[in-house]
C-alpha cells in the first residue's frame, strides 16, 4: 500500500528499492497514489514488472480511476490494472471483473440512481450506524449483464488532486482531509 503523505521521487525512489528487493504480487492502493508513482516510473522510463517479475496485477480504490489513469497505470507497471470502486462509508461499491464489467456487491449494499444519474446507496447489514438513500456525491448509469448481475458504468466522480508542500515533497489531496481531521479533534478532547 501506498502512503498519501509523501509522493515526491525521493519516496518514490525508496519504493522502487523495495519494489527490487520484494516478491509483490500486487499493488492496492488509492488511485491518485499510484498514477503518482506511475508517473514517476514514466520519467524514469521504469517498467515495474522488470524491476520486480512478480507483480501480477494493480488494484486502484477509492478515487476515480478515468480511462487514461488506467493506460498509464499499465503502461507504467506492465499488467492489467483492476478498478475496485468505494467508500469509507460502505467499502467496496463494485469491483471490476476480468471482462471490464463493474459488478456491484448487491449482497452489501442497495444502489440506485436518479434522473440525474446520481447515485444513491442504502447500506444492507451496518446496524451502528444505517445509512439509507445516502447520496454518494458520483454519478453512473446502472446495467445489467448477461448473467444479470448489476452494474454501474458512465462512473463519473470523486477524484483528487495533488498538494505541493513548502518542502517540495507532493502528497495526496485527501491529505488535507487527515490533516484537518487531527486539527479539529485536538479541539474537542
Amino acid at each position: 500500500r501506498f502512503p498519501v503523505f509523501d509522493l515526491s521521487d525521493a519516496a518514490n525512489d525508496k519504493f522502487l528499492e523495495v519494489f527490487a528487493r520484494k516478491k509483490f504480487k500486487y499493488v492496492y492502493g488509492y488511485t491518485n497514489s499510484i498514477v503518482l508513482f506511475c508517473r514517476y516510473l514514466l520519467r524514469k522510463e521504469i517498467v515495474l514488472n522488470t524491476v520486480c517479475p512478480s507483480i501480477r496485477c494493480v488494484m486502484v480504490t477509492s478515487e476515480m480511476c478515468t480511462p487514461d489513469d488506467k493506460l498509464l497505470i499499465e503502461k507504467a507497471t506492465g499488467v492489467p490494472c483492476v478498478i475496485e470502486y468505494g467508500a469509507s462509508e460502505f467499502g467496496i461499491i463494485a469491483y471490476q471483473k476480468p471482462n471490464g464489467f463493474l459488478k456491484i456487491s448487491e449482497e452489501l449494499i442497495y444502489v440506485e440512481t436518479n434522473s440525474k444519474d446520481e447515485i444513491w446507496i442504502t447500506s444492507l447489514f451496518n446496524k451502528a450506524f444505517p445509512f439509507v438513500k445516502y447520496n454518494i456525491a458520483d454519478r453512473g448509469k446502472l446495467l445489467t449483464n448477461e448473467l444479470n448481475e448489476l452494474g454501474i458504468s458512465e462512473l463519473m466522480g470523486r477524484s483528487d488532486d495533488t498538494i505541493l508542500l513548502p518542502d517540495g515533497r507532493q502528497a495526496a489531496g485527501l491529505t488535507m482531509y487527515y490533516c484537518s481531521r487531527k486539527i479539529l479533534e485536538s479541539f474537542t478532547s
